[in-house]
């Protein structure tokens, strides 16, 4: 995850873009996601810039995940925008215009996700973010919602250990020991925050049987 993402849900709530975007959706509670029941999605997106309206899509990870914590399922594609990948978006996400060239848009790659994804949780690190971007792209080319609930590892991390310096993806990840071969990639971010989960999951459990 870029830090672009870690920063943005502050921003487009002090300007008011996101309550109507994720109004519908239901942020699960800590006592009832450790664990999930059943089967959930974990998923990550890179984008152009900050705002769901006027940026775009042109990554999408995402990792099913059975109820007993097992991946199952991958899926991973670059997505075309329509406009170029700027320089310092690429410094960020390491995704290049030369490598999205030849990508399909995102009309033909947002149905092949939500078919992934069906009716599951999804659970992400600061997901509201790419809930936001999904949710808008859904209604834009689709109009359809995107309305599944969600769990988000940030906010548990944050509700679990309060006054960390950083809360960030990477940041936790090295805080807990999460081993990654590479990093703000969608794939590999969907990784470690599958990771994350478990770990918190399996703190949370400890803690509570004290």
């Amino acid at each position: 995850m870029t830090r672009i993402k870690f920063y943005v849900f502050l921003i487009l709530s002090v300007f008011g873009f996101t309550n109507n975007i994720l109004a519908a959706n239901t942020v699960l509670n800590l006592e009832s996601v450790f664990p999930i029941h059943g089967s959930y999605v974990v998923f990550d997106l890179e984008t152009t810039g900050l705002s769901p309206s006027r940026d775009d899509i042109i990554e999408i990870g995402a990792l099913k995940v059975d109820e007993r914590g097992q991946i199952i399922d991958s899926y991973s594609k670059l997505v075309r925008p329509s406009k170029e990948i700027s320089t310092n978006v690429t410094d960020l996400t390491g995704i290049s215009n030369d490598m999205v060239k030849n990508a399909e848009p995102i009309d033909n790659v947002l149905p092949e996700f939500l078919d992934f994804v069906g009716d599951k949780t999804v659970v992400g690190h600061n997901v509201k973010f790419d809930i936001a971007f999904i949710q808008n792209k859904s209604k834009m080319i689709l109009n359809r919602n995107f309305y599944n609930e969600y769990v988000d590892t940030l906010m548990i991390a944050k509700n679990m250990y309060p006054g960390l310096k950083s809360y960030k993806l990477q940041a936790l990840r090295q805080r807990f020991g999460i081993e990654t071969d590479a990093a703000h990639r969608a794939l590999e971010d969907c990784i470690v925050t599958q990771k994350l989960y478990t770990v918190l999951c399996k703190n949370y459990v400890e803690v509570k049987e004290q």
